[in-house]
């Protein structure tokens, strides 16, 4: 309402006028069909900004396994199913999360894929079993 209300007054072409015509040689120069087309190389920053944060984001998730394999070989010592050495706990952490993924897979396939809420201990000491099993 008060836009149009600028825009009777003439308010709203005092700027455009201000703001929009370019004084001096520089207008001619100018063309409304170059400044609506946006092409590859004026984008590109945004792109290098995504690889970079998938760059950043593999270098945590590697540091984060190294971290946890580490824990699990260094605070387990009495259970004697917990891996020994770190290259255990890494083969055993890539075994869990492969069999987890072809789970998921199998239960969308099927169509009776349920969504876990929390995951108590039990379902991650029968999801361990099951992988030492194998």
């Amino acid at each position: 309402m008060h836009i149009s209300q600028l825009r009777e007054g003439g308010y709203m072409d005092y700027l455009r006028i201000k703001w929009m015509a370019f004084p001096g040689g520089c207008a001619s120069d100018y063309q409304q069909d170059d400044l609506s087309r946006l092409g590859v190389t004026s984008v590109l920053g945004v792109f290098y900004i995504i690889y970079a944060g998938i760059a950043f984001s593999v270098i945590v998730l590697a540091i984060e396994w190294i971290v946890a394999c580490a824990v699990d070989v260094r605070g387990q010592d009495t259970i004697p199913h917990y891996p020994k050495t770190w290259t255990e706990a890494l083969h055993f952490r890539r075994r869990r999360l492969w069999q987890e993924l072809v789970n998921d897979f199998m239960q969308l396939r099927d169509g009776s894929f349920q969504p876990p809420l929390t995951t108590t201990t039990a379902q991650s000491d029968t999801l361990t079993t099951k992988i030492e099993k194998e």
